[in-house]
C-alpha cells in the first residue's frame, strides 16, 4: 500500500500519483516497512504536547463553568458532570485526530508520528474509540511496557491492535503553529504571534518541498487562530470594563433594595404595620407627625419610585393574603433597555433577580 503525502489516503501500488489530488505517494507507514517504531521517550514528548493542548481546553471549561455559576455547592453531581465533560473532550480529541487522514494527535504530528493498524493503514473508527478509551482508563500504566516490546506498543495499542510509527515526512513547524494557535485561545497575543510566524515559515517550506512534506492544514489553522487572537485582543480589555460597568449599574438597585428593606423593618417595628406607600418613608412636609420617626430614611427620589434608571413599585400585603402575617412586596424594574436585570424583595429581606422579565419569589436569590 502507498500513502499520499498530501491528502493522506491509502492507495494500491499500481498508482504513480494520488488519484484524488495528484499528490506524491510514499510507502505506507508500517513500522516493519520503515524500520522505525516510535519509542517511549518520543511518545511521552508527544503526550506532553497533547497534555498542554488539553490543559487549555480544561481551563476554558473551568471558565465556562464559573460563568454558569457551577461550583462546589453542586456537590458530587456537579463534580462528576465537570470531569465527565472533560473526559468526553479528551476522547473526542484522541478519536478524531487518530481517525483523521493525518492519523495522529497534534503532539504526534509535531514529532512526525502516526497511528496505524498492523498493516500500516489508517485505523477504523472502532479501533480508534477502543484505543482512546483504553488509553484514558490505563493512563500512564499503559506506557510501562513500551520499552520491552519489539513494536514499541503500549497496552492500549495492544488492546486495539495498533502501532505508532514514524510517518511520512511532515512539517513539525506546521503542527507547532497549530498548537500555538490553540494556546492563543488562552494566552492571546503571546502565543498568537509565534503561531503566525511558524505558520508562514512552514507554508513556505511546504511550497518548496513540492509535495514532499505535509502539514498545510495545520499551518492554515495556526495562522487563522493566531490572527484571530490578535483581532480579539482589544476585547480582553473592553469586555472586563463592560462587565464592571454592568455590575456597577446593577449594584445601585441592589443597594436601594437593601435600604428599602431596612426602612420597612424599622417602620414595622415602630408602628406594627408596614407603610402604606414608599412616600411615607421619604422626606415630605405632608407626612404625619407620628411618622416623623422614620421620615427621611430614604431620599426623595427613592420615595418617589424612580432612581438610577429603575422604577420601584411597592405593595403592602394584608395578613389575610399572606398566611396570617402582614407583608410587603417591592419590585425594581429597569426603565430603559440598557439594563435587563429585574429585582424583587419582600418581608423576608431576601433580594431576588431575574434577567429579561420581572423578578418574583421564585427567582434566584442574591448572596
Amino acid at each position: 500500500m502507498l500513502f499520499c503525502s498530501h491528502c493522506g489516503i491509502m492507495v494500491g501500488e499500481e498508482y504513480d500519483l494520488c488519484p484524488k489530488c495528484d499528490g506524491s505517494l510514499a510507502p505506507s507507514a508500517s513500522g516493519d516497512e520503515l524500520g522505525q517504531y516510535a519509542g517511549l521517550w518520543i511518545r511521552l514528548a508527544a503526550g506532553l504536547i497533547d497534555a498542554l493542548i488539553l490543559g487549555v481546553a480544561l481551563l476554558m471549561e473551568f471558565a465556562f463553568a464559573s460563568l454558569m455559576g457551577m461550583g462546589q455547592d453542586d456537590g458530587w453531581v456537579g463534580i462528576g458532570v465537570f470531569w465527565g465533560a472533560f473526559a468526553l473532550v479528551c476522547l473526542s480529541y484522541e478519536v478524531g485526530m487518530t481517525r483523521s487522514r493525518r492519523r495522529g494527535t497534534l503532539g504526534k504530528r509535531a514529532l512526525g508520528l502516526m497511528v496505524t493498524d498492523r498493516s500500516g493503514d489508517r485505523i477504523s473508527l472502532g479501533r480508534s474509540i477502543s484505543r482512546a478509551v483504553a488509553k484514558l482508563l490505563l493512563s500512564a500504566l499503559s506506557f510501562t511496557v513500551v520499552a520491552f516490546r519489539r513494536r514499541k506498543t503500549a497496552l492500549h495499542d495492544q488492546i486495539a491492535r495498533t502501532e505508532v510509527a514514524r510517518g511520512p515526512r511532515s512539517s513539525s513547524m506546521a503542527a507547532w503553529s497549530m498548537a500555538m494557535g490553540l494556546l492563543s485561545l488562552l494566552l492571546s497575543v503571546p502565543a498568537g504571534i509565534p503561531a503566525i510566524i511558524m505558520g508562514h515559515i512552514s507554508r513556505a517550506r511546504l511550497r518548496k518541498s513540492g509535495g514532499g512534506l505535509q502539514g498545510d492544514g495545520e499551518a492554515r489553522a495556526g495562522l487563522i487562530l493566531g490572527y484571530a487572537s490578535i483581532a480579539i485582543f482589544p476585547l480582553l480589555f473592553a469586555v472586563p470594563q463592560f462587565v464592571k460597568m454592568q455590575a456597577a449599574a446593577e449594584a445601585d438597585p441592589v443597594g436601594e433594595m437593601r435600604v428599602l428593606n431596612t426602612a420597612m423593618g424599622t417602620y414595622q417595628a415602630v408602628f406594627h404595620t408596614y407603610p402604606p406607600s414608599l412616600q411615607a418613608l421619604g422626606p415630605s412636609s405632608s407626612t404625619k407627625i407620628a411618622d416623623a420617626v422614620v421620615t427621611g430614611w430614604v431620599d426623595s427620589s427613592l420615595a418617589g419610585g424612580l432612581k438610577s434608571g429603575y422604577r420601584y413599585s411597592y405593595e403592602r400585603v394584608p395578613a389575610d393574603q399572606n398566611g396570617g402575617q402582614e407583608g410587603y412586596k417591592i419590585h425594581a424594574d429597569p426603565i430603559s433597555t440598557d439594563a435587563d436585570r429585574h429585582f424583587y424583595s419582600d418581608q423576608t429581606g431576601a433580594i431576588r433577580s431575574e434577567a429579561g422579565q420581572p423578578a418574583s419569589p421564585a427567582s434566584g436569590a442574591l448572596h
